[in-house]
Order: structure tokens, then C-alpha cells, then sequence
């Protein structure tokens, strides 16, 4: 995924049952770490938000002034005796000249 500064990140999760692949919540609420293009912390486990059962987002304004390059999200998920961590990287570019 390739965002221009200015522009929403949506970082997206969805949980599927293992077993049987059906879309399902997990005991918590998922949460999501992110860092910049120069490792900078945007967040440190923040809550995402629930869409439907299983689909859950956490949505980022890049400022006009955000690093370029390769960011990293991790979300991290659990059904109180599993944790799964996904991970998503994306790359901020500068905004394009209209």
C-alpha cells in the first residue's frame, strides 16, 4: 500500500475462526502498534475499532510533514489462550504536485 503525505492511512484487520475460516471476534479488542519511516513511535497499542464482527480499522492523518519511506504497522490480536500479531508495512510518499 502506498499513501502520499496528507492522505488516511487505514490499517485493517480481519479474524477468521481457525477451524472453519467464518469471520469472528476475538476475546479483546484488537490492538495496533505503529512506527514511522524513521522509527519514530506513532502509536504503542492502541485500540482499533470494530466495522463488523471479525473487521476491525484504525485510521492515520500522515501530516504534511511525515517521514518518507517504509512505515510498519503490528496488530495484535487474542482469544485469551492465542496471540496473533499481524504485521503491515506501507510506504508514505511525498504528496504528488496537482
Amino acid at each position: 500500500m502506498v499513501y502520499e503525505r496528507g492522505e488516511t492511512a487505514i490499517i485493517q484487520v480481519t479474524i477468521t475462526d481457525a477451524a472453519d475460516g467464518t469471520l469472528t471476534d476475538p476475546a479483546n479488542t484488537p490492538t495496533v502498534s505503529m512506527n514511522d519511516a524513521a522509527n519514530g513511535v506513532i502509536w504503542t497499542d492502541e485500540a482499533m475499532s470494530q466495522d463488523s464482527t471479525g473487521v476491525y480499522h484504525k485510521d492515520y492523518d500522515i501530516l504534511g510533514t511525515a517521514a518518507i519511506g517504509f512505515w510498519k504497522a503490528e496488530i495484535t490480536a487474542d482469544n485469551d489462550t492465542r496471540i496473533t500479531i499481524q504485521s503491515l508495512d506501507f510506504e508514505v510518499r511525498e504528496a504528488a504536485i496537482p
